[in-house]
């Protein structure tokens, strides 16, 4: 059963126009941070609730929030790996601008 969609849609256009590549790999950064911002709500999700003080909403707040700024934080630099995998697989390879090392620069 297929997709429904083609996965690399428009990826293929990326091959010759820089800007595009760096907005690209921006995205799959920004879907690192957002898969691990899950990983640690589902983590947060798992653990057993109790002892003597309640949770309010504001410490759920702020434990939300902590957990987003972490995950934005790992996902940056040479993050977990998952935003260069993504990368790679979509546009056919690793980065071919010239970069020593893995091809993903991290911060832009």
């Amino acid at each position: 059963m297929g997709l429904g969609i083609d996965p690399q849609l428009g990826v293929s256009q990326l091959d010759g126009n820089a800007s595009d590549r760096a907005q690209f790999k921006q995205v799959c950064q920004q879907f690192e941070a957002f898969f691990l911002q899950a990983v640690f709500k589902s983590m947060r999700e798992a653990s057993p609730e109790g002892g003597l003080i309640e949770r309010s909403s504001g410490q759920t707040w702020f434990e939300e929030a902590f957990d987003a700024e972490v995950a934005k934080e790992m996902s940056t630099g040479q993050g977990t790996g998952l935003a260069e995998s993504l990368y790679e697989q979509m546009v056919g390879g690793p980065d071919s601008s010239g970069d020593a090392g893995s091809g993903f620069s991290g911060r832009y």
